[in-house]
């Protein structure tokens, strides 16, 4: 808010108004959890709300393409995207330190972009997110002592889809992101719909306990257990939970890259 009354660009309301009602929707199924559908359909107030606002730009610019006008179809997959966002963030908390890390890492792009584009206001925002998300990693991190929530994991997700929208980066953010996305691809296909985590009676992951050691994941073997990015990590050996972090987090380092390499490909005029 302090940016905004320094520079008055209503961009950084547009991420505010997605970031402050995916929280307070989070808080709320912190306390009083919520269905897996009733959380879709609240996911997309955030959405919702931008499009009323009108802080946006339904100009995305695509590879090869370039700038493409999307007027009417934009608003629709705005709202898709942030319950999308909201919850594919949400789902890949699972692990300690892990959603921090990976929306840090997805979060450089939008950062070089922004630098690169020679814009303020959404360089600033970024390094904001970052700091923010640095300074809880070092208590999210192995062994964690907090933990973000739904209220926190959805205020990650929508205030880097703000960034993304307002920055007109929706490319590079996709691209960024793709582990997120995949994992939640992989949760729904694999269950039939959207259905609240707590209330998926089979898990994608056994524990196996080692003395004194660091329990090992292993992929469960029970038929209809939902696949997952972890479940995949740990199919063919069983990994402690911090090198199941670390190969997630290597994934989250590629796609990265693979977004930086989509800025110099024409993601970014």
């Amino acid at each position: 808010m302090i940016l905004f009354l320094s520079n008055g660009d209503r961009r950084i309301l547009g991420v505010l108004i997605l970031a402050s009602i995916g929280f307070f929707i989070g808080l709320y199924d912190d306390f009083k959890k919520l269905g897996g559908m009733e959380k879709v359909l609240l996911l997309t107030l955030p959405g919702i709300a931008l499009v009323l606002s009108g802080i946006y730009f339904p100009k995305p610019i695509l590879p090869f393409i370039g700038v493409t006008r999307l007027t009417i179809i934009y608003p629709v997959l705005l709202i898709l995207a942030s319950t999308i966002v909201a919850n594919g963030v949400n789902m890949i908390d699972i692990f300690n330190g892990l959603v921090s890390s990976v929306m840090m890492i997805s979060t450089i792009p939008i950062l070089l972009a922004s630098i690169m584009r020679n814009d303020l206001t959404l360089a600033f925002l970024s390094v904001i997110f970052l700091c923010s998300l640095a300074g809880f990693l070092l208590r999210h991190r192995y062994p964690s002592r907090i933990f973000p929530g739904d209220s926190g994991a959805m205020l990650m997700g929508l205030f880097y889809l703000g960034l993304v929208v307002e920055g007109r980066m929706e490319v590079i953010g996709i691209v960024a992101l793709l582990p997120v996305i995949l994992n939640g691809f992989l949760i729904l296909s694999t269950i039939g719909g959207f259905i609240e985590h707590s209330n998926i009676a089979k898990r994608p992951v056994s524990v196996i306990l080692r003395g004194e050691g660091e329990p090992l994941l292993i992929s469960s073997k029970e038929e209809g257990a939902p696949i997952t990015l972890a479940r995949l990590v740990v199919s063919r050996e069983g990994l402690t939970e911090r090198d199941v972090v670390l190969n997630i987090v290597l994934l989250s380092i590629f796609s990265s890259i693979l977004a930086v390499a989509t800025i110099f490909i024409g993601g970014l005029t």
